[in-house]
């Protein structure tokens, strides 16, 4: 069973690459209003300082820092932004896959679950920008699925990682 469902996450995250190797949506420019929340990823990595523009509508220290860390590696880009929030989409559609497993939904029916969210043409147009939607969905879903592993097995532990995630969730949107 639990091969069974790394097998299927992996098979997401090919469908995934796929798309994105058939799309190249990585451009190095910004989408939407996304220039707002990049503004304080590059004054981080120039700064080490973390702040956002006055007019930003909402504090997201998470989102600010998960993208600092896609852009270590070879300074600040779009792309890399974009590619932060592709992974976080890519992890999120598993998720839902997780989630529906973990709640008894069929293989079947949890793979249609994720393909629905996945193919969803507002959640595939924010996966490939630098708005705080994406992420914030993601580390949502996580939670839930760590929520009902807790409710499920009556864990501290795993209340306590839906806690932290529902906390970092907070954190980005």
């Amino acid at each position: 069973m639990r091969n069974e469902k790394l097998r299927d996450c992996f098979w997401i995250i090919l469908a995934g690459a796929l798309a994105a190797l058939t799309l190249r949506p990585f451009q190095d420019t910004p989408l939407i209003d996304d220039w707002t929340y990049a503004w304080a990823v590059e004054w981080l990595l120039k700064h080490s300082q973390l702040r956002m523009l006055d007019w930003c509508i909402h504090i997201n220290p998470v989102h600010v820092v998960w993208g600092w860390l896609f852009c270590l590696p070879a300074g600040f880009s779009f792309v890399a932004l974009r590619l932060s929030t592709f992974v976080s989409a890519v992890a999120c559609v598993c998720g839902v896959y997780a989630v529906l497993r973990e709640l008894e939904v069929s293989r079947r029916d949890a793979l249609i679950g994720a393909a629905v969210l996945g193919l969803n043409p507002i959640f595939f147009f924010l996966a490939i920008s630098f708005m705080t939607d994406v992420p914030f969905l993601a580390l949502t879903v996580w939670a839930a699925w760590a929520m009902v592993r807790a409710l499920r097995e009556r864990s501290n532990g795993w209340l306590v990682a839906a806690s932290a995630l529902a906390a970092l969730a907070r954190g980005v949107r």
